[in-house]
C-alpha cells in the first residue's frame, strides 16, 4: 500500500529563488496543489492579492489535483509564481 503522506513537506520557493521554505513533518498526499499555494503565500509572505501557479522543473501544476496525483514528492522544489494571464 502507498504511504498516504509525504515524509517531509517539499521545499517552496519565491520566482526570484531568494525566498524559500520547507514544510517540516508529514505532509497528507491528498492535499490539493491549491491549499499549498495558498499556504506558501502565507510562509513566503507574498502579496495577497495576486493569483500564483506552482511550477515544479518548468511543469506548472493543476491547482485542483492532490499532491499525489500531481507527482509531487518530498525532494521536490516547487516555485511560486504569479499567475500571468494574456489580455
Amino acid at each position: 500500500m502507498a504511504e498516504a503522506t509525504l515524509a517531509r513537506g517539499p521545499v517552496l520557493t519565491d520566482w526570484t529563488g531568494q525566498k524559500r521554505v520547507e514544510f517540516e513533518g508529514d505532509i497528507p498526499k491528498d492535499v490539493l496543489v491549491s491549499e499549498l499555494v495558498a499556504e506558501a503565500i502565507h510562509r513566503l509572505d507574498l502579496p495577497q492579492n495576486v493569483p500564483y501557479s506552482a511550477i515544479i522543473d518548468g511543469r506548472k501544476l493543476n491547482q485542483g489535483d492532490r499532491l499525489d496525483e500531481a507527482g509531487v514528492t518530498s525532494h521536490d522544489e516547487i516555485m511560486v509564481t504569479p499567475t500571468v494571464a494574456a489580455g
